[in-house]
Order: C-alpha cells, then sequence, then structure tokens
C-alpha cells in the first residue's frame, strides 16, 4: 500500500510545476529513510502522467487533530515537535531546507509516529537553480519573518525552526 500523488493535469503543462514536483520526489529519495520522513519509492512520468509514489501513513495529518480537538495536551506537543525537530536535523544534514513546515505537513500515524511531509517548496542549498525572486514560498501563518521579507538568502534551517515553533504554539 502506498500513497500515490499525481500532478494535476493542468498543472503539468507549466514545467516550474513539473520542476517542483519532481523536486520533491528528489528530496525525498535523497533524504532515504529516515522514521521522521515520509519515504518516497518512486518517480516519474507515464503517458503525460507526473507520478510520486511514497510512503502511505496510517493516520491524520496534525491539522486534522487540531481542527478536531482545537489543541493537544502539552506532552503530545513535545513528542510532536521531537519527532519534527529530529526530521528537520536529517534534511538539514543534505542541506534541504523544507521552508513548508505546518500541521498539514505533518502526519502521525496511529502508532504515534510523525512523519514529515511535502518537501514540494524544500530548497536544497547544495543546488543553485531556484529562481524564486522575491516571490514568499510557504504558508503565511507559519512563515518566518525573513521567508515574508522575499529574500530568498536569507531563508535557511531557522526558518524551519520559527515555523516549528508556531506549529507548537499553534498545538
Amino acid at each position: 500500500v502506498v500513497a500515490l500523488k499525481i500532478l494535476d493535469p493542468q498543472l503539468a503543462k507549466d514545467q516550474e510545476f513539473i520542476t517542483r514536483f519532481l523536486r520533491e520526489a528528489r528530496n525525498v529519495a535523497k533524504l532515504k529513510q529516515h522514521d521522521n520522513i515520509v519515504e518516497g519509492y518512486d518517480f516519474g512520468e507515464s503517458n503525460g502522467k507526473y507520478y510520486f509514489a511514497m510512503e502511505f501513513v496510517d493516520g491524520r495529518s496534525l491539522a486534522e487533530i487540531l481542527y478536531g480537538k482545537g489543541k493537544v495536551d502539552e506532552k503530545t506537543a513535545l513528542h510532536i515537535t521531537r519527532q519534527v525537530a529530529r526530521a528537520l536535523q536529517h534534511a538539514h544534514r543534505f542541506s534541504i531546507i523544507h521552508r513548508d513546515i505546518k500541521p498539514e505537513n505533518i502526519m502521525i500515524s496511529k502508532a504515534g509516529v510523525v512523519k514529515l511531509c511535502d518537501l514540494g517548496l524544500a530548497k536544497d542549498l547544495s543546488e543553485d537553480f531556484y529562481k524564486w525572486g522575491g516571490v514568499t514560498v510557504g504558508t503565511v501563518y507559519y512563515a518566518s519573518p525573513e521567508q515574508s521579507s522575499g529574500f530568498k538568502e536569507l531563508v535557511d534551517i531557522k526558518s524551519d525552526i520559527y515555523s516549528l515553533g508556531v506549529c507548537l504554539y499553534h498545538m
């Protein structure tokens, strides 16, 4: 059983969306197996459809939990935050900044394992092909001040830590 992400056919007409979609798959593959990052299995194109097969997390997103309960207890919030921090630490070892840490991108399995997902906006600091210019990347409520400023050169691991802190506050 896998989760299958397929690029919308309308978006597949735009090379920038194709590039971003395939970047997510490459970033997940680059991170290899980590307990707190959704594992990627395969990606590519078949008959004009771009796909990304990844680990299926049997559970709910943190957003679903928060919208249902409104908040979580302190112990659970710290447990979730710790696991996401481990995922970010691992990604940082590979020079990857997520840039979109938010409850919708944090999955929690029925067994309580937290998985960071959706690396579609991730920035690989080891490569220099991002052309975001003055465009803010990320979700506004969780974006760090440097992300909101639009200056891509200021975005680093601290931006992800800021966003994780906002998630902790939200919890």
